[in-house]
């Protein structure tokens, strides 16, 4: 396990640095551990942190299926805080995508899923979600944008995971 997590901490500086073939290598390493370790968690972790990476080199399509598997994994366990960190993803996976109705929904139910979990984000990370919401706001209108806001915000979990898994939501 200490070896998945320090290839995966080893991913997370090689993205940060730029390196995004090294970070590559380093996540999916942790993820064959993981797999090997039958470690769920840590396996929807990697699938995650590869969906992000996926994201940032803009493979959207890659993207989305690793955070989607991450999503039903983390389903699986009911990690409610990784459920709320694998919305996000795709909320702002979908902002990236132009599918701002998406976004707006997506983001919605996320924050409302860590009010409720009392789990605030980091500062960076809510520095890159606020980006991400002020984006969908201004693609959407206010109007359009908080009607979509409060539908995501209004669903429950069950919901707001099956909307982020159907494509055609």
């Amino acid at each position: 396990m200490g070896v998945a997590d320090s290839l995966s901490n080893l991913g997370a500086v090689a993205e940060g640095q730029g390196d995004y073939d090294r970070a590559q290598a380093c996540y999916e390493q942790s993820l064959k551990n993981r797999r090997d370790r039958q470690d769920p968690m840590g396996i929807a972790e990697s699938l995650h942190n590869l969906g992000a990476l996926a994201a940032r080199r803009c493979e959207y399509g890659k993207a989305r299926a690793y955070y989607e598997q991450s999503l039903t994994i983390r389903r699986k366990l009911g990690d409610r805080m990784d459920i709320a960190h694998s919305l996000e993803g795709l909320g702002t996976l979908a902002t990236v995508c132009g599918e701002s109705t998406r976004a707006a929904i997506l983001l919605g139910a996320a924050t409302s899923l860590r009010t409720e979990i009392k789990a605030p984000t980091s500062p960076a990370k809510q520095q890159k979600l606020n980006t991400a919401i002020s984006k969908t706001r201004s693609e959407l209108g206010e109007s359009v944008f908080s009607r979509e806001w409060e539908k995501g915000r209004a669903m429950s979990l069950d919901q707001a995971i099956d909307y982020a898994l159907n494509r055609d939501g």
